[in-house]
């Protein structure tokens, strides 16, 4: 009989208070027992030799890994100790399975070792085995969390939600030899691990029982159904239980945690988002290779936002979780993979994911604007919002690849930006731009790419690096707004391929007379904020006045050069403020008229002063 859910909570309770020293004695009380063997010519014996030399084979190939070893002593042909005959039947039995001659020729010469190590002597319920290893778990976590299990603690509770599905989970508690019972074990305690991790960062939360039993049964089942499907031990599903299975839990643990009220009333039953999802992120890991390009952590907070999404916004999406998950698989992942891998560099897997991720993220925040109507009535909002989260991956990634790779010095996007600094500059972008459904519609996007390919452009022709992270990242989301809300003025999208944008256009000229201005050591004030704020100004007069702007472009950098000049020689006159009231006051009539004016402190400063 398997073991109540009951008896597996109170179990692992009672491991962790025996602690250390009760688990040692149980194993070597299983291990240094005698065992009864038939009178045998261990001479003749050649079996286990050759077993070590095919389990040594199948580590250096792959097919075993590399802690196998570590876990089971290789031990002599020779060691006819009861402890030596025992490692041997496992030796043995390991290489039967991994190779079908050996298992031929050894079934005779090994029949004696391997028939004392007899299944029956100790036979403990899957259940059974699954609680041992569950107890094992929490005891060492809990050394290290000693406080988690308090009362009624969220460990306790997760232990126990866990345990209470054990059964549900397993093909067949009552036999060992089931399909996917060895993946449901090992998915099992990595999603306790997993478990405890996650909560212990939101200790602070109140995280009700049932709810994680069902997040749990809806987070393995589908994956335990499709190992028994027809995967064996050494295949991808179990590499991929090992590697991905506990990451994609915390996450999936940490967005319930941080959105209890959106989950009450929702059961995570086996055909919910949450099973969905992460079976479907996993089949894109085993079979479409999504781990080859955005690796471990990218793959992670792709999921996370995906969840973080479905889950905030549920009106949205999964009429039918299977088929909405297959999409958001291909729109959202494997397709904006593909366009990611065509343009890097720049993309890395840090920035592709978060890329990724952000468009994601904030289409769904903003998705009642970029959908028509028939979709909202039609309850049918997975495909429309997909698709348009994969075009705006395609079209920044593609803008921010051409920008880059037209300048100078294409290499530059790392000397200015970090990772995280790279990343929060794209997402000002996107959330500029998913306001203005316009700039998106129709699942095309020429004005996102040429405003991304505008802003690089200037960064890779910069003559000097006189603007931070920060500052462009301002830059990005004044320039993004003005462009959103003044559409076909400062980027057109049906300008000839040997015309430039007015917008780099206005940025480069900036950028010229700035860095042509010699520095903060020659008293220029071109740089940082400054030179900040004159790009806004600059941009904002234009967008009011594009014609003019574009037919006086040299004048506007004229009148840069010229009002940087006269600060610089006059420094007791004029410093950052006097020069940024200057250009505000000149600049419209030099952009209408193309006129400068006088620079001598009469003409500049007589008229500032007056008002």
């Amino acid at each position: 009989m398997a073991m109540s859910p009951q008896a597996v909570a109170f179990g692992i309770e009672a491991v962790i208070r025996l602690g250390q020293a009760g688990k040692s004695a149980y194993e070597a009380r299983i291990l240094d027992q005698t065992i009864a063997l038939p009178n045998i010519d261990v001479a003749q014996l050649d079996a286990p030799q050759r077993a070590v030399q095919i389990v040594s084979d199948a580590i250096m190939n792959g097919d075993l890994p590399g802690s196998w070893a570590e876990d089971h002593d290789l031990v002599a042909a020779g060691d006819t100790s009861p402890a030596g005959l025992a490692a041997q039947g496992r030796i043995i039995a390991a290489a039967t399975r991994l190779n079908a001659d050996f298992a031929v020729k050894s079934e005779l010469q090994a029949v004696a070792v391997l028939k004392q190590w007899h299944e029956d002597a100790n036979r403990i319920s899957p259940l059974g085995r699954i609680g041992l290893e569950v107890a094992n778990l929490a005891l060492d976590y809990v050394s290290a969390n000693p406080a988690l299990f308090g009362v009624r603690g969220n460990g306790q509770i997760l232990v126990t939600s866990i345990a209470t599905s054990l059964a549900d989970l397993l093909p067949d508690p009552d036999d060992p030899n089931a399909p996917g019972t060895d993946f449901a074990s090992g998915s099992i305690r990595i999603f306790t691990e997993a478990g405890l991790r996650a909560l212990h960062q939101n200790v602070d939360k109140l995280i009700d029982e049932a709810h994680l039993q069902d997040l749990a049964s809806s987070t393995l089942k589908p994956l335990i159904d499709a190992v028994a499907a027809g995967n064996s031990p050494g295949q991808p599903w179990y590499d991929l239980r090992d590697e991905f299975l506990g990451p994609v839990a915390e996450a999936a643990i940490d967005v319930l945690a941080r959105h209890q009220v959106a989950f009450l009333g929702n059961k995570f039953d086996v055909d919910s988002k949450v099973g969905a999802l992460s079976q479907s992120v996993l089949l894109a890991i085993k079979d479409e290779g999504l781990a080859d390009y955005l690796g471990k952590e990218g793959v992670i907070k792709t999921y996370r936002a995906v969840l973080d999404t479905v889950v905030t916004r549920p009106e949205l999406f999964f009429g039918d979780p299977r088929s909405d998950a297959d999409r958001l698989k291909q729109h959202v992942l494997l397709n904006s993979i593909t366009h990611l891998r065509a343009n890097s560099p720049p993309f890395n897997p840090a920035l592709g994911s978060a890329l990724i991720a952000t468009a994601f993220e904030t289409v769904g925040a903003n998705a009642p604007l970029l959908v028509r109507l028939a979709d909202i009535d039609a309850n049918d909002w997975t495909v429309p919002l997909s698709k348009i989260s994969e075009n705006l991956v395609e079209q920044v990634s593609l803008g921010l690849a051409e920008g880059l790779a037209s300048g100078q010095r294409p290499d530059i996007l790392s000397r200015v930006f970090n990772d995280e600094q790279a990343q929060h500059f794209l997402a000002i972008i996107l959330e500029q731009v998913t306001r203005t459904p316009g700039m998106i519609a129709d699942n095309t996007s020429p004005e996102v790419r040429l405003l991304v390919q505008c802003l690089a452009r200037a960064i890779a022709e910069q003559k000097s690096i006189l603007l931070s992270a920060d500052d462009w990242q301002r830059i990005a989301r004044s320039i993004a707004r003005e462009v959103a809300e003044n559409p076909g003025r400062l980027i057109k999208t049906n300008l000839p391929p040997d015309q430039e944008q007015l917008l780099f256009l206005l940025l480069s000229g900036a950028l010229d007379a700035a860095a042509g201005d010699g520095g903060r050591g020659a008293g220029s004030v071109l740089f940082g904020s400054t030179l900040v704020q004159t790009i806004e100004t600059l941009v904002q007069t234009a967008a009011g006045n594009a014609a003019r702007a574009l037919a006086n472009e040299q004048a506007v950098k004229d009148l840069i050069i010229g009002l940087a000049l006269f600060t610089r020689n006059n420094p007791d006159l004029v410093g950052r403020l006097e020069w940024l009231e200057l250009f505000r006051h000149h600049i419209a009539g030099v952009m209408d008229s193309g006129e400068l004016p006088e620079f001598n402190a009469a003409h500049l400063l007589g008229p500032v002063l007056e008002q």
